[in-house]
């Protein structure tokens, strides 16, 4: 009896281990606030993140007054580098990353990269 209460318990822990991590689904949120703002982790007011191997960005454009997009900055080597589509007010785009590395990423619209632009640290 005790040996099935244990392996019920192993069961249980497991399970409650899996349903912490965060799913595949799930991204952190970098939001597109303004030309004088930048980008920003949601709920900080960096525009940096850390992310493991296989995590997700998504890039959401909260600006309503221009448009934006997210990529790498030139230099990066290709394996790394990453470019969103241009996106307007309200549009996201996720990127997913699958080799570790560091990435410098700027607003690539216009001289928006002056004050756009952060950096994602992919980790193994």
């Amino acid at each position: 009896m005790r040996i099935i209460g244990l392996v019920i318990l192993m069961i249980l822990l497991a399970s409650c281990t899996e349903s912490s991590n965060p799913s595949p689904d799930s991204c952190q949120v970098i939001r597109m606030v303004s030309t004088q703002t930048g980008f920003r982790l949601a709920n900080t007011n960096s525009p940096n993140v850390i992310t493991k191997v296989g995590g997700c960005i998504e890039f959401v454009n909260d600006d309503p007054n221009s448009v934006h997009n997210a990529q790498s900055r030139p230099g990066i080597p290709n394996n790394l580098a990453f470019n969103t589509p241009i996106l307007a007010r309200g549009e996201s785009q996720k990127v997913f990353f699958n080799i570790a590395g560091e990435i410098e990423y700027i607003c690539g619209v216009g001289s928006h990269a002056t004050t756009m632009n952060g950096r994602i640290t992919v980790q193994p």
